[in-house]
């Protein structure tokens, strides 16, 4: 018992550290991004875009032939989904925090701590389809942007389409921390019939 007191605090001060840099780390790109798009937009002008076709990337000259404020746009996008991203770490990691602190203080069975895991397991669901709309979209307006079928003219070439892809691996964990949930659900029910026996 004294080790899983003493290793859920551990987990529960790295929890709180990783919320930290994470915040940290979503205040910087959002700073580093209206910097560049309002106050040094030349830094856009001019510079390479490297796209990713799969394994192969492709370095092309970005701004001289977007659309004006095509770059500052994309720019945006790409620091809003990213602070999205922050916001999920971070309050996935406050959701953890309150499973670590009963199981602290000797409680793994506690009522909060089966409530939290399927408050997390239903998190993981909205956050993992949120990122996923996100990538979708950073690819399309990458792809409609950068003109990608005009880079490419050849007769050898038939089509250039846009497939994007789709990483369902969330939906797994959201169904580990269902299933925790119903595990620390049925160890809350019987730490309830103990007690009441005794």
């Amino acid at each position: 018992m004294e080790k899983m007191k003493k290793f859920a605090g551990e987990l529960a001060q790295l929890a709180k550290i990783g919320e930290i840099i994470w915040f940290g780390g979503g205040c910087l790109v959002v700073l580093a991004a209206l910097n560049v798009c309002f106050f040094e937009p030349n830094i856009l002008s001019g510079e390479p875009v490297t796209l990713s076709l799969g394994s192969v990337k492709v370095d092309i000259w970005g701004a001289d032939f977007l659309p004006p404020g095509l770059s500052k746009v994309n720019l945006l996008v790409r620091a809003l989904m990213f602070c999205v991203l922050c916001f999920l770490v971070i309050y996935a990691a406050k959701i953890a925090r309150k499973i670590l602190l009963p199981m602290k203080e000797g409680l793994p069975f506690d009522e909060s701590v089966y409530k939290n895991f399927r408050k997390l397991g239903f998190f993981t669901l909205i956050g993992g389809g949120l990122i996923s709309a996100g990538r979708v979209l950073i690819d399309t307006m990458s792809y409609r942007a950068y003109e990608v079928q005009n880079l490419f003219i050849s007769d050898k070439i038939i089509e250039c389409r846009l497939e994007p892809r789709i990483d369902l691996g969330f939906i797994l964990i959201a169904l580990v921390f269902f299933l925790m949930s119903y595990i620390f659900r049925y160890g809350a029910e019987l730490q309830k019939q103990s007690d009441e026996t005794l």
